[in-house]
């Protein structure tokens, strides 16, 4: 669970948008399994408490990635939004097909105001069959910083990571094997402790303290994969459970980190890093946000141009459309 930073950019190509979604259009139909879709509400609430002497005020919203799989006729996408305060604009993100909602107001009123974003969202369980799939280490990138290229860079791997990534490698009889065994290991290795104090992408502070969040666990499983040549990604968006907010409210805990590993003939699969089953089986209330956007960003001006930081409280909730 992060804070995301943002910035806009030019709206990226259709082609993009689809490469985006983490699935290719060459993928084999019958290799994920769907389970049945599962219509949500979504309400995305930023309170925000705004000083005197406020010029300017930004408020995004993360919209979740459209998501067209194999066999499934409508697409996990965003319908139907609406806003409170009306005003709220679709705005692209920096990354490949990322869209957020905005509002842009100037001399925002003073005090506390909800900003509200509320749409549906079809989404399902998914799994990747891997029953019969072998992929053959051989078969991975000779060059893994090539094969990364325009990708955010994955972590360094420290020696305890990489002697583990190499025992597992020896073990594994393909990278299917090696993938659960990444998992298994950071399950034993990362215990899910959601109030250490390192940062979680301190590989090191991670290995030291035993523990961390989603965030910390998917830098571990991302570090194996570093170490062992399969090209990956971090994941962000949603675990929607009606958590309630965090000490403080100021981050919602509905957030959500996990991981993509692009795999010879499937492209990009997404893994829990540290699951309670299979790390290829994940959950509907999984929702993939833009790269750059999890969640949300406020910006603020006052009046004399300096940036400010308003107090926020962010909330998620969701329900089932029966």
């Amino acid at each position: 669970m992060r804070r995301s930073r943002h910035a806009l950019a030019v709206l990226l190509a259709v082609g993009l948008a689809a490469a985006a979604t983490g699935l290719s259009a060459a993928e084999p139909a019958g290799r994920w399994r769907l389970g049945k879709p599962h219509r949500l509400r979504v309400t995305h609430t930023t309170r925000v408490r705004i000083a005197e002497g406020t010029a300017k005020l930004q408020v995004w919203h993360a919209e979740p990635l459209t998501r067209e799989w194999p066999g499934l006729k409508a697409a996990f996408a965003a319908q139907q939004p609406s806003f409170t305060p009306s005003g709220a604009k679709e705005t692209p993100t920096r990354s490949e097909g990322g869209l957020a909602w905005k509002w842009e107001l100037a001399d925002p009123v003073i005090g506390e105001t909800d900003y509200v974003s509320t749409f549906e969202l079809l989404s399902a369980d998914r799994e990747l069959k891997t029953s019969g799939l072998v992929i053959r280490w051989a078969d991975l990138p000779r060059d893994i910083d090539e094969a990364m290229k325009g990708l955010a860079p994955l972590p360094t791997p420290n020696a305890r990571v990489r002697d583990a990534a190499a025992q597992i490698q020896r073990k594994a009889k393909d990278v299917i094997d090696g993938l659960t065994d990444f998992a298994r290991w950071v399950n034993q290795n990362v215990a899910y402790t959601p109030g250490v104090s390192y940062a979680s992408d301190d590989l090191d502070a991670i290995c030291r303290g035993g523990g961390g969040h989603c965030g910390h666990r998917a830098t571990v499983y991302l570090a194996l994969c570093r170490a062992a040549g399969i090209p990956a990604r971090r994941v962000v968006g949603y675990a929607l459970l009606n958590h309630a907010p965090s000490a403080g409210g100021v981050d919602d805990t509905n957030r959500h980190v996990w991981v993509q590993v692009k795999l010879p003939t499937l492209g990009w699969v997404e893994v829990e890093p540290a699951p309670r089953g299979s790390p290829f089986a994940l959950s509907y209330a999984f929702v993939m946000c833009p790269f750059d956007l999890q969640s949300r960003f406020v910006a603020a001006v006052s009046k004399t141009g300096v940036q400010t930081a308003p107090i926020v409280v962010d909330t998620l909730r969701v329900e089932e459309v029966r």
